[in-house]
């Protein structure tokens, strides 16, 4: 049993250690900058990216996690429309990478009007005058 405890206490070092080696570093930005797909306000974001690899007290992603996260984002039906792809500032900042890619689907104005979705406030306020 003891050298079972040692065993695993040995695997989640080395664990600890690979995702020490492995954090997203400021040398690692132009990488970044080449796979997002959304290419505005550069500058922005490399202060973003800066300020997620000095933080203290939360450990920074991967870069692992953060080119797995984009690559999963990028075939969303959300992303599928340019639009709705954040600038990577807006990303980095709201730690985007965390977001679940099944729940990025597309909006589409025009064909929720077609339809005739109503959100819950609208329909609040259709209560109340008919009251």
């Amino acid at each position: 049993i003891n050298n079972n405890k040692i065993n695993k206490n040995k695997v989640a070092k080395k664990q600890q250690y690979i995702r020490a080696k492995n954090k997203i570093t400021t040398k690692l930005f132009d990488d970044f900058w080449q796979i997002y797909p959304k290419k505005a306000d550069k500058g922005k974001a490399l202060s973003a990216w800066n300020k997620i690899c000095t933080r203290k007290n939360i450990e920074p992603p991967t870069f692992e996690e953060i080119k797995i996260a984009i690559e999963q984002q990028i075939k969303t039906d959300r992303w599928k429309d340019k639009t709705y792809i954040p600038h990577p500032t807006t990303w980095l900042n709201q730690q985007r990478w965390l977001d679940d890619p099944v729940e990025m689907k597309s909006f589409n104005y025009k064909t929720e009007l077609k339809t005739g979705y109503i959100g819950p406030s609208e329909i609040e306020y259709k209560k109340a005058k008919i009251v």
